[in-house]
């Protein structure tokens, strides 16, 4: 594996894995109050897109951990609809 596969991939992990303790703590405390429904929809959004564009390139770290982190904004919508 090539030394830009590995950061890749680390990027990656450290992507989908930054999204967890928002998802537990909303999940634990039942309060999404402090989640901005813009921030919520550009990121997703965003996400959305380098789903896209690592699709487009055939870049498998880029295409997974931004569907990952994706799915994951996707849960905290789904709370603040819930919680909010």
């Amino acid at each position: 594996m090539e030394t830009s596969e590995l950061v890749g991939m680390a990027a990656a992990v450290l992507t989908m894995l930054s999204t967890v303790p928002q998802v537990m703590k909303s999940i634990k405390t039942r309060s999404t109050h402090d989640l901005s429904w813009g921030w919520l929809a550009i990121i997703t959004s965003a996400l959305f897109l380098w789903v896209i564009y690592g699709m487009m390139i055939s870049s498998l770290p880029v295409v997974v951990a931004n569907s990952v982190s994706g799915a994951l904004f996707v849960a905290l919508i789904a709370l603040k609809f819930k919680y909010g």
